[in-house]
């Protein structure tokens, strides 16, 4: 991560109960102070579909060390097996 990024948010998530993007959508747009129907849809970014299950099938005992790190809404996010990240970077970060 540059040293410029800084978390502003990081939350918890079961993948065999909760929807990531839903969980994303709702994180980012607390960030933002937004409804989370004001975010653009994460399928512009990315299919998140493919994405829950490859954290899915790291969701093992120990968890697997996968990380997909992606920008969304003005955020680089960084989503785990079980964790979404959320970094605020300058223009010269990112």
């Amino acid at each position: 991560m540059p040293l410029d990024c800084r978390d502003v948010s990081t939350v918890s998530y079961d993948p065999a109960t909760d929807s990531l993007a839903v969980r994303l959508a709702c994180a980012v747009a607390a960030v933002r102070g937004v409804e989370p129907t004001r975010l653009p849809p994460l399928a512009d970014v990315l299919d998140p579909e493919p994405l829950e299950r490859l954290l899915a099938s790291a969701a093992t005992d120990p968890p697997a060390e996968v990380s997909v790190r992606f920008q969304y809404a003005g955020l680089v996010v960084r989503v785990t097996a079980d964790r979404i990240f959320l970094l605020d970077c300058d223009a010269a970060g990112c």
